[in-house]
């Protein structure tokens, strides 16, 4: 492997130790400080850092040659403790971690990670999203709640997830700032933006985001903050980890008290609300997308996809019944 010395970025060369074992070194211990200069906003470098790990633990104990990356994948391939979503994630981090050793801090002559493909994985999801009946029954649960600021906390929570489709790490990041009911508008800072875009709230949003800022007194800052005894501090976004346990956890989440088989996701409630808005408009994908916020409409296609094979299956069914 073609391995130059940069001074600007390791040590005099240790004696006994080629240029090969100084990169690796470097690598490893350095690794975290390499991602966080990658543009990129906080999530997707801590997701990186998260995802790296694996790979520095392999480079660890092969050393850095020219088939690693080859290697790495062919290692990822053989673990079945990860499904194939996840194998792509580590290995896009692993390839990151070798084109800034190329690129920019010039230890690399070559691009390791050239001529290797990345795992292929469908665009479409696996698991399918909530039913109305199913959101009814949620929502139906949360009502129950005796508690009023616990109840107005969850309806709110509930409300920017399926009758506005947020994503869930949009709701984390929302601040009471963004918000301006009397106009019926929100500003979410949306997947892969650098600036927040306006989104127009349903009513019964409206009132259930009022009904909360009361309960709760909240006059600023984050709109749903942690009250985990483990939390950053006093003030901090309540995390995706956090609003997944409300809805999925299997003793007490949200989902199982409305009598929802596990397996379900809190993606699910956005599945919901792209489908409903497919059946409204007749399948419009382009005044779809305006209210979901997709970058592509192929995204929105495989929804609309799914929704059209559920509505043919009858007829599947019957067509072959031999």
């Amino acid at each position: 492997m073609q391995i130059q010395k940069t001074d600007r970025f390791l040590p005099d060369q240790v004696p006994g130790q080629n240029i090969a074992d100084q990169v690796t070194d470097f690598l490893i211990l350095n690794f975290d400080q390499i991602l966080d200069r990658i543009d990129a906003n906080v999530k997707t470098r801590s997701k990186y850092k998260t995802d790296a790990k694996l790979f520095i633990d392999f480079v660890s104990h092969q050393g850095l040659h020219l088939n690693t990356f080859r290697d790495y994948k062919k290692h990822l391939q053989g673990l079945t403790c990860f499904s194939t979503k996840t194998k792509r994630h580590k290995l896009i981090s692993a390839k990151r971690l070798l084109q800034e050793l190329h690129t920019h801090y010039k230890l690399l002559t070559v691009d390791l990670t050239a001529g290797t493909k990345n795992f292929q994985i469908s665009a479409e999801h696996t698991k399918d999203g909530l039913s109305a009946d199913q959101v009814k029954s949620v929502k139906k649960i949360i009502l129950q709640e005796a508690d009023a600021l616990k109840r107005s906390r969850l309806l709110a929570l509930f409300q920017l997830l399926a009758l506005q489709g947020l994503r869930q790490f949009e709701v984390c990041q929302m601040t009471v700032e963004d918000l301006q009911l009397p106009d019926r508008i929100a500003l979410i800072k949306g997947k892969g933006r650098d600036d927040k875009e306006r989104i127009d709230l349903h009513p019964d949003t409206v009132k259930a985001l009022e009904d909360y800022l009361k309960q709760s007194g909240k006059r600023s800052g984050y709109l749903f903050t942690s009250i985990s005894p483990a939390s950053k501090g006093e003030g901090s976004p309540l995390t995706e980890r956090a609003v997944r346990k409300l809805f999925t956890d299997q003793h007490n989440g949200l989902f199982i008290r409305a009598g929802i088989a596990a397996g379900k996701s809190v993606h699910g409630l956005r599945h919901y609300f792209v489908t409903k808005l497919l059946e409204v408009t007749s399948g419009d994908l382009l005044t779809v997308q305006k209210f979901s916020r997709h970058r592509s409409l192929q995204s929105i296609r495989f929804y609309d996809d799914r929704k059209r094979k559920q509505e043919l299956l009858p007829a599947y069914y019957a067509a072959f019944n031999i």
